[in-house]
């Protein structure tokens, strides 16, 4: 009971910060504990408790969670135990379940970040998560000789043009739908490609202790200290980009320019 209460701890700190990623900044989330007579689950009855608004009580997750709320959770959830259990793989099936707008892009880039250590399979219907896609693939239902048959097909950059534009306009797909979806496409290559320089900066200096303790120390100093969900928490340095937004990414970009500079004037 006690070693469950500790990892519990944990466990309610690290889903917060990856609900914060995902638009819900105001969410509270608690594991509960009851006491029960001794079985094979041990001597706990375990609950998961949130509330989604300001000023709301905690309450069974299952009871009060809308399926936006409970999409974004369950990705939360899936993130953070995968990284116990080194999964290599994950699979989410329509993840976006009650998620639009501003809430669905932040799914998306939480999945552009999990996707850089893990390999991840996404069923989605929003053009969102489509475009963050480094593989884009049309899946389609038809039907021949009184037979229901799938057809899978990869995608190049022109169709997946065009199939963000079909799942944004519907059968209607003007220049303007087609325009709004090349932004999109452009916007995902634009924030996958910080995402890939911040990786390859942590992985190419992650055994030289000069620069990268630098930046650590402001790493973990400032940027924890002003995150009000990982006070406390100290993450493995090739693993910040996974919790940053993308200005704070551009603020540790800055730090190593200055960093570099300085190393270089003191040479």
């Amino acid at each position: 009971s006690q070693a469950r209460q500790a990892a519990a701890t944990d466990l309610e700190s690290q889903i917060l910060t990856e609900l914060q990623q995902l638009d819900m900044g105001k969410i509270q989330f608690s594991v509960s504990f009851e006491e029960q007579e001794l079985s094979d689950n041990g001597m706990d009855s375990v609950r998961f408790l949130m509330s989604a608004n300001l000023g709301e009580e905690l309450r069974p997750i299952h009871k009060i969670a809308s399926g936006g709320e409970l999409a974004r959770i369950m990705l939360a959830m899936k993130n953070v135990l995968s990284e116990q259990d080194q999964v290599g793989t994950m699979v989410f099936d329509e993840v976006d379940t009650g998620v639009s707008g501003r809430a669905a892009q932040k799914v998306a880039e939480k999945m552009a970040r999990i996707s850089r250590n893990k390999q991840v399979l996404c069923v989605t219907h929003l053009p969102q998560l489509a475009a963050m896609a480094d593989t884009h693939f049309s899946v389609e239902k038809g039907e021949s000789n009184g037979r229901t048959f799938t057809k899978v097909v990869q995608l190049d950059r022109p169709c997946r043009r065009a199939e963000l534009a079909r799942l944004t306009g519907g059968s209607h797909v003007s220049e303007v739908i087609l325009s709004g979806a090349e932004e999109l496409l452009l916007g995902a290559e634009k924030f996958k490609s910080k995402i890939y320089k911040l990786i390859d900066f942590f992985r190419r200096f992650e055994n030289e202790d000069g620069l990268l303790k630098n930046l650590e120390s402001w790493v973990f100093v400032d940027w924890s200290a002003s995150n009000t969900y990982t006070k406390g928490i100290n993450y493995p340095s090739n693993m910040m980009y996974a919790y940053m937004n993308e200005s704070e990414i551009d603020v540790v970009f800055r730090n190593v320019a200055l960093l570099s500079l300085e190393a270089q004037i003191k040479v």
